[in-house]
């Protein structure tokens, strides 16, 4: 994934960012969550912050982390991160 053109960059608020996950998506990372600790730390970070900027290093590591787990696939994760 190349870095996002300026016009690329945005800013979400952490209701804008997860509704940018399907519900199978949102139900996929919550149940694995319950199962893995890793993957539970993401969610809680990301519940954590105030917002998400898609260019961000951590929003960037921890939706490479979701890819890496099967629980999105890199297309998606280019998609909610740019589309």
């Amino acid at each position: 994934m190349s870095n996002p053109t300026p016009e690329q960059q945005r800013w979400f608020t952490n209701l804008e960012f997860l509704g940018r996950f399907t519900a199978e998506e949102r139900r996929a990372i919550w149940n694995a969550a319950k199962q893995d600790d890793a993957v539970a730390d993401i969610l809680m970070l990301g519940l954590a912050a105030q917002g998400v900027m898609n260019d961000d290093p951590q929003a960037l590591a921890l939706t490479a982390d979701l890819v890496l787990r099967g629980l999105l696939t890199e297309e998606r994760r280019t998609q909610i991160l740019y589309a």
